[in-house]
């Protein structure tokens, strides 16, 4: 994708693309870290002082980062894509799982029994009206073009389907 923008506008767009492509993945990958390691920092240092669990984050940090360069080196593509096969699965289980609870958590009286349920998360919505966020149509223009955007130009992705 990035050599198709420098055939197509030249060698700065490209340089610039790619650039802000690895400072937004850098960004993105820091703050993912960052998020793990104070989730573990918490759960490891629950009532300790500050600087304790300043300490604590700060070698989650080193230890998660460290696994996860020598999983991703030891393990290669292979890692990777089961890792995200595992991932999917998960999403996939916890979204069921919160859509069981919440459907066996509302009430009758709420107005939110099955028969409302039902009523209230129809899966298709069918009208022509682009305006309406709820018709299929405009979900069906809305993600062809989120799909080229994002499949297009980020190179994770790309990557991921050409694997």
């Amino acid at each position: 994708m990035y050599e198709y923008l420098g055939w197509r506008f030249g060698t700065p767009p490209r340089v610039v693309a790619s650039l802000l492509f690895v400072a937004g993945r850098i960004a993105g990958s820091g703050v993912r870290l960052m998020a793990g390691c104070m989730a573990v920092g918490v759960a490891i240092s629950a009532g300790a002082a500050s600087e304790e669990s300043h300490t604590i984050i700060r070698v989650a940090i080193v230890t998660l980062g460290i696994f996860g360069v020598a999983f991703t080196l030891f393990g290669g593509i292979r890692a990777v894509v089961w890792t995200d096969v595992l991932l999917g699965l998960t999403f996939m289980a916890g979204g069921v799982a919160a859509a069981a609870f919440l459907y066996t958590q509302l009430s009758e009286t709420a107005g939110f029994g099955p028969e409302a349920f039902a009523l209230k998360t129809r899966l298709l919505h069918i009208s022509w009206n682009i305006a309406d966020g709820k018709s299929l149509f405009a979900g069906l223009v809305g993600g062809f073009f989120l799909t080229l955007a994002t499949h297009g130009t980020d190179k994770d992705i790309v990557q991921r389907m050409l694997t």
